[in-house]
């Protein structure tokens, strides 16, 4: 018998009332799988320029990603994509460091994650990078609901002209709630 991931509402009902002794061992099983987390990390195994056409437009970050770490219902590419392959709906945090240069000087940069190819605004970081050799840092973080399927991403933006960046070094990490979405 498979373990099922069931939501959070299906394992209320299930082990609602237990007088009758109904609950089986599969029950418990699927229990566990359900409250078991789940998680991803990525790095940027090889660097490369992101090529910035317009000013204020957020892009995918270029560069080649390699899966660090993973469980059983993520799949980490190594085009900086993070995909949840389980179900049910889950509530995912996420966060990143990261370390960028830029190809000039004085460049304002915001830094986001994004859900299935659009930027998730309330993750947006700034940095400006004062001298392009100069490597910067900067912290971003975010949360939101995940379907089968769904994938996040860095994406980079240059508020200042449309000078190239590059992600020298991230590590964006996904973490699942124990609590799956109801």
């Amino acid at each position: 018998m498979a373990d099922t991931q069931r939501t959070l509402s299906a394992l209320l009902t299930l082990l609602a009332d237990n007088s009758t002794g109904a609950v089986g061992e599969g029950d418990i099983r699927d229990l566990l799988v359900s409250l078991a987390p789940e998680y991803a990390i990525m790095s940027f195994s090889s660097t490369a320029e992101t090529s910035v056409a317009t000013v204020n437009t957020a892009l995918k970050c270029s560069g080649t990603t390699a899966d660090t770490a993973s469980s059983t219902n993520m799949t980490v590419a190594t085009t900086n994509r993070i995909t949840y392959d389980g179900t049910p709906d889950v509530i995912a945090f996420f966060f990143a460091a990261i370390s960028m240069t830029a190809a000039g000087n004085n460049k304002v940069t915001s830094w986001y994650f994004a859900e299935n190819g659009t930027k998730i605004a309330a993750t947006r970081t700034q940095r400006k990078i004062g001298t392009g050799a100069d490597i910067g840092s900067a912290m971003i973080v975010g949360c939101t609901t995940l379907s089968t399927d769904d994938y996040i991403e860095l994406w980079c933006e240059n508020n200042t002209d449309d000078t190239n960046m590059t992600v020298e070094l991230a590590s964006p990490v996904m973490l699942l709630t124990f609590m799956k979405a109801a």
